[in-house]
């Protein structure tokens, strides 16, 4: 018999274990390694997503305390489009879960993204170029 690939849970906040157990649950029972991280380090992606390429692994997820609260979602998917494994979770210690799927990555996630970020910059741009009016418009000297 050979001992069974463990699946990989990233915790980023919430109690290891009742997280293991919850995801355990989901998976038929299978090992479950457990890496601790903090949240911050989710802006570290070579040490994430060496976490989550484990050869042979069944399955990768990231385990947080309150699934609605997490705000990184869509960062911490793009990482499980590198991870190995079938299965791909982000879930919390209610048991909520949110599966990883590659056409909801990429029809829904992905595309509100760059629209979230062509606004930010339209914004940034209009604040820029209306600050820009008024100064100029306000060093002008009267011709009176």
């Amino acid at each position: 018999m050979t001992p069974e690939t463990p699946a990989t849970l990233i915790v980023l906040s919430g109690h290891a274990e009742t997280l293991r157990a919850t995801w355990a649950g989901q998976l038929g029972g299978s090992a479950v390694r457990i890496v601790l991280m903090d949240e911050k380090a989710v802006v570290r992606a070579r040490t994430i997503i060496r976490e989550l390429r484990v050869p042979g692994q069944r399955a990768a997820g990231f385990g947080c305390k309150q699934l609605e609260l997490q705000r990184y979602q869509f960062v911490l998917n793009t990482y499980l489009l590198f991870a190995t494994g079938r299965r791909k979770h982000i879930l919390d210690e209610t048991g909520s879960c949110v599966e990883f799927s590659l056409l909801r990555y990429f029809v829904r996630d992905f595309p509100s993204f760059l629209l979230e970020l062509a606004a930010s910059g339209v914004i940034l741009l209009t604040a820029y170029l209306t600050l820009r009016v008024r100064l100029f418009a306000g060093s002008r000297p009267d011709r009176t």
